[in-house]
Order: structure tokens, then sequence, then C-alpha cells
């Protein structure tokens, strides 16, 4: 079985795909969001930071 028909089987462009999306539209609300909140200007960054670090993980355990 080659590697591509095994990453098919086990969903792994699945989960990849949808780590994007949901990463991309919680980046997008809560960077839009956090300001009005009064939050510190970090904190916009340590969210899109979590999300890039946590797209291996997520590869690595579907």
């Amino acid at each position: 079985m080659s590697l591509i028909a095994e990453l098919r089987r086990r969903n792994v462009f699945r989960v990849a795909a949808a780590y994007v999306v949901v990463g991309w539209l919680l980046t997008e609300v809560l960077t839009a969001i956090l300001p009005e909140l009064g939050a510190p200007e970090w904190t916009s960054r340590a969210v899109k930071l979590v999300f890039t670090f946590g797209f291996i993980p997520a590869i690595v355990l579907s």
C-alpha cells in the first residue's frame, strides 16, 4: 500500500483541511473580538501561534 493511500485511509487529509478551516475561522473571529474586550495586543498573536503549533500534533494524532 502506498503512503498516499494509507494517509487517505486514515483521513489525514480531512483532518488537515478541517484544522485549517476551523483555525482560520477562530483566528478571524478572535482577532476581531479580543480588542473589543480589552485584551492585550499579544493575545491575538498567541492565538495564531497556538493554532500554528497545534497543526503538526493534530496531523500526527490523526
